[in-house]
């Protein structure tokens, strides 16, 4: 008997995204770990976060240091 093909990660795969459209995408893996924490009570391994992001295809935005 083959497995159900069911999507196991499609409920954190939306509280992933959602949280990253909330930070308006600033933000990376490790941040967002702890802001699913903070703001809905989830706690979700942040390897599981990076894979996440990989799948859905969205990466934080990288801003330059600013050098005085």
């Amino acid at each position: 008997m083959k497995r159900k093909s069911l999507e196991r990660d499609a409920p954190a795969k939306k509280l992933t995204l959602r949280a990253y459209r909330r930070y308006e995408g600033k933000y990376g893996y490790r941040q967002l770990q702890l802001f699913l924490q903070q703001d809905d009570g989830v706690w979700m391994n942040h390897k599981k976060v990076l894979r996440l992001m990989q799948e859905l295809g969205i990466q934080s935005r990288v801003r330059w240091k600013r050098r005085y």
